[in-house]
């Protein structure tokens, strides 16, 4: 079980985190709903283009780690 131990007094509507900043940001200026969706839809593809490469990077680890180890026991 995984209980919030933090200060009861300190919620997001006291203080304000980063993260919320960059997402509030167009709203709080006033900016049309449109824009505003083109930011939120530019951060979902900032952080599907870095799973993406971070599943990348581990498939191309563990092919090499596979197949060497294959080729290294067959004999030419």
């Amino acid at each position: 079980m995984i209980q919030y131990t933090g200060d009861k007094k300190t919620n997001e509507m006291v203080k304000v985190d980063r993260d919320i900043m960059v997402l509030a940001n167009p709203e709080i200026a006033g900016l049309p709903n449109w824009v505003i969706a083109i930011v939120a839809a530019g951060g979902l593809a900032a952080a599907l283009s870095t799973a993406a490469g971070l599943l990348l990077a581990i498939g191309i680890v563990n092919f090499a780690r596979f197949t060497q180890r294959r080729m290294a026991t067959q004999h030419f």
